[in-house]
């Protein structure tokens, strides 16, 4: 079975019209390159060239065979410059799955910057909650995911990209709009528009309460914390909130006033741990972490970062 540097001296040879100068292109000896040319003839069955003197001419079996290489040159040409593509994170696909507060306005954003420099790179932009994104990723359906909550899951890797402190939010006309702070006494009896959350969150909220709970007035629930944040704009009732969600609306439009004592709510890089992550998911998961930080400093959020882990035997080569 003739080998892949046979057929490309032979390529070689035929565009330069001489074994030597093809040898000298190869960067092989003269001789070592009219042994490939005679073990490919050998193996082909046929004289590839015709030799009158320092004349070298292609034989009509050599020009039928050099249409061929030339098809499988151009094919392998175009698989080693997708190769690099690929190892310099410039081709492929990446499917980020993220919670709403985060995919309806800070991801769209950040998928452009990060296409400015991974052109080639097709990203598939998918939100779904918190609860249901974990499921999805888990099962392979995203490469990786950002959420606002999160619990243990087979299949599952989680780890922590910052802690950030909840706001407040209600409506331009409130009685509280005009406060800096809001402390737990002055949402006693105040209709307050409760999250179903059920993790480590939930029970930061109910910490804020403590020892309030009788005059904590719950008028109504939202699954989505953007979804509580318009509740509140309209005027029925007060919300804890993160900030991402919060930023979805204008301060105007939204007043979000800080808590004392702090309300913490992390943000989680989640990605799937049954198959290795690919090079440009893990750039992509440190640009997004530099962009979310950018974006947290511009609005004088208070939060703390944590350096991403990504350990090595989860990461594709």
């Amino acid at each position: 079975m003739w080998q892949v540097r046979q057929l490309e001296m032979f390529a070689a040879a035929v565009s330069e019209g001489s074994i030597t100068r093809a040898a000298k292109k190869m960067h092989i000896s003269q001789p070592a390159a009219s042994k490939l040319i005679t073990t490919l003839e050998h193996q082909c069955g046929f004289s590839l060239f015709s030799r009158q003197g320092n004349r070298l001419t292609i034989t009509a079996e050599g020009e039928l065979l050099y249409g061929e290489i030339s098809r499988l040159m151009t094919s392998t040409e175009e698989i080693r410059v997708k190769a690099a593509e690929i190892r310099e994170q410039k081709f492929g696909t990446l499917h980020i799955a993220a919670c709403p507060s985060l995919a309806s306005r800070l991801m769209p954003t950040l998928v452009h910057e990060f296409m400015q420099s991974h052109p080639s790179v097709k990203p598939l932009l998918t939100s779904h909650s918190s609860q249901f994104l974990m499921d999805w990723i888990a099962v392979q359906k995203s490469d990786l995911g950002v959420s606002m909550i999160t619990e243990p899951r087979r299949g599952l890797a989680t780890e922590r990209m910052f802690r950030l402190y909840g706001l407040c939010v209600m409506s331009q006309s409130h009685r509280l709009a005009s406060n800096e702070v809001i402390k737990p006494e002055d949402l006693d009896y105040e209709p307050f528009i409760s999250l179903c959350i059920d993790d480590r969150t939930g029970y930061d909220v109910d910490q804020f309460f403590l020892g309030r709970e009788t005059r904590r007035h719950i008028v109504a629930e939202a699954q989505m914390s953007t979804a509580a944040c318009q509740m509140a704009a309209h005027g029925t009732g007060v919300a804890i909130v993160d900030p991402f969600s919060a930023l979805c609306f204008s301060r105007e439009y939204l007043p979000a006033k800080r808590l004392e004592p702090a309300v913490p709510f992390d943000l989680w890089l989640v990605y799937p741990t049954r198959r290795p992550l690919s090079q440009v998911a893990v750039t992509f998961a440190q640009h997004m972490q530099k962009f979310i930080e950018g974006v947290l400093q511009e609005h004088s959020i208070d939060f703390e970062t944590y350096p991403l882990r990504l350990e090595l035997d989860k990461i594709g080569s």
